[in-house]
């Protein structure tokens, strides 16, 4: 984990902001991160750190795909089920960074929330049964929330690095 310290001292601090969120961030050197957005451009190899805003009580599962359609599930408590989110309105940082892999093309995190328990198994499905994973439509998931931030990948040997 490479963010630390007091959130209300966060320059990232979303003012006002009452809805679902997911907030990545890129560490760029010892002193410097960077909040990305929807389509920012991140290296193979990137230390990044996951944060994550509620509105209300509610399941969730944080995960990630990337252009060879492998899942990495970051919001874990032993099993890959979807999690009772309970800091309301509170900014919760996943505990500990994760790290690009050289797969080229793009990586895709997904915030999917729900008032209901569901599977994580019955999305996980639905998204690799899509043709184009990056522009995947999640309008017939009409009961879950899907927050979606899309990473196009630069290829860049590590020795550059």
């Amino acid at each position: 984990m490479f963010i630390t310290g007091n959130l209300k001292n966060d320059p990232f601090q979303s003012k006002g902001n009452n809805t679902t969120t997911l907030f990545v961030y890129e560490l760029v050197d010892d002193t410097e991160v960077r909040l990305l957005h929807h389509l920012s451009s991140v290296k193979n190899g990137a230390f990044l750190q996951l944060r994550y805003k509620v509105k209300a009580e509610t399941y969730g599962l944080i995960i990630s795909i990337d252009s060879n359609r492998v899942i990495t599930y970051h919001l874990k408590t032993g099993s890959n089920n979807p999690v009772l989110l309970t800091e309301l309105n509170e900014t919760a940082y996943l505990p500990y960074s994760y790290r690009l892999d050289n797969t080229p093309g793009f990586e895709l995190f997904l915030f999917i929330t729900s008032d209901t328990v569901f599977a994580s198994d019955d999305i996980i499905n639905y998204i690799l049964a899509s043709e184009n994973v990056k522009d995947i439509d999640f309008t017939p998931l009409e009961t879950m929330t899907v927050k979606k931030l899309l990473l196009l990948k630069e290829n860049v040997k590590n020795e550059e690095r």
